[in-house]
């Protein structure tokens, strides 16, 4: 785990530490957690079904990247390696999910879900999100999470629930728009922000809008002289050296990837579903992905370069983990298609790596004339 570099960091620490004694207790008293990696997946219906949903997104370490190593090929991203070590291994976080949902969204999730299905005592459910934006690639997906609903029942006697699945979702969107002002305000320091969107992966949300909202009236004063978006796939909790080079340079961030903005694609009461039912739970997180690896993805440029433009940023960092093509690949048509600099970052969680990228990012925002 992190240490904490400021007093909301430190007291969000507070919380996750107070999150997992809740996770403990629900397991005690015979409850099932349910982990998953992708924003894909869309959390209210586990919730729907009886599990307590987590996005899992720690332990990213060389350590841990390692020891994923040495279960899958070389030839896979960092963040890959890092999970797969992490279960392996049971630490933290790892160690407190029951059921994996096995949302495969390209060939490394295929080769990390089809290695952790051969450990001892670790269950997968499978499904495989589609690249292709149609509607009979939504229906496909559709008809995966309502097989899945169903072996949940012949599995574990769960029975899903659309009332608690609404519940859910609407304890997500109140504390999502919090988390979406409070990063366009550009009041609240990157690291921060980081901190607060990964409470947010593994909270319950019911009761945490008073929750965020009580640390932001106690975050630190942030007044940047410039924002950067960043963009590309997930930031793990102790990716942040990314972020620390940015504020370092009195620099404020617009999250786009899926750890950040992505995860919230509505702005008004139309991202709270209306009825709760599988179906309308599947097509929403189906229809409302924004990836590189969508076909087409033009939706997702537009959508950078929008946000962008919105919120007056002067650059934008598109950060890849190696191995990563789906991001990587498109790295030039980032570069030809924004409005602002573009840096790209191909990365690893190595130590070296961080500080000869870390002088990359200097030396752009040094071109930004910060």
């Amino acid at each position: 785990m992190l240490q904490p570099e400021s007093a909301l960091q430190e007291k969000c620490l507070s919380r996750i530490e107070h999150e997992l004694n809740s996770i403990r207790v629900f397991r005690s008293s015979g409850g099932k957690t349910l982990g998953y990696l992708c924003r894909g997946f869309p959390p209210s219906l586990a919730a729907g079904l009886g599990f307590r949903p987590v996005r899992v997104l720690q332990e990213a370490s060389v350590e841990m990247e390692d020891l994923g190593g040495k279960l899958a090929r070389q030839d896979i991203c960092p963040l890959i390696k890092a999970f797969l070590g992490g279960i392996d291994s049971g630490r933290g976080l790892f160690g407190l999910i029951d059921v994996w949902m096995g949302l495969a969204t390209c060939d490394q999730t295929r080769r990390c879900f089809s290695a952790i299905a051969d450990m001892e005592d670790v269950t997968v459910h499978h499904v495989q999100l589609p690249a292709t934006r149609s509607q009979s690639a939504g229906k496909y997906f559709s008809d995966q999470l309502q097989q899945f609903c169903l072996d949940c029942r012949d599995l574990y006697g769960f029975e899903y629930s659309a009332e608690r699945a609404l519940g859910y979702s609407m304890s997500l969107w109140i504390t999502g728009e919090i988390l979406r002002t409070a990063t366009l305000s550009a009041q609240i320091s990157p690291l921060d922000l980081h901190w607060l969107f990964h409470l947010f992966l593994i909270a319950d949300p019911d009761g945490l809008a008073e929750i965020l909202l009580g640390l932001l009236e106690k975050a630190e004063p942030f007044s940047p002289d410039c924002m950067i978006a960043i963009a590309g796939g997930p930031l793990a909790l102790e990716d942040t050296w990314v972020l620390q080079a940015v504020q370092s340079k009195n620099a404020g961030v617009i999250p786009l990837h899926c750890t950040g903005l992505q995860m919230f694609p509505f702005g008004d009461l139309n991202g709270i579903p209306v009825t709760g039912t599988i179906e309308e739970l599947a097509g929403r997180a189906f229809g409302d992905i924004r990836c590189a690896r969508s076909r087409p993805n033009t939706e997702i440029f537009q959508y950078i370069n929008d946000s962008i433009s919105d919120t007056s940023c002067d650059g934008l960092i598109l950060k890849t983990l190696k191995f990563c093509d789906l991001w990587f690949t498109e790295r030039e048509r980032f570069r030809s298609s924004m409005n602002v600099p573009v840096l790209v970052l191909d990365t690893s969680y190595g130590r070296g790596d961080a500080e000869r990228q870390r002088n990359r990012v200097d030396a752009f925002l040094e071109t930004l004339a910060l």
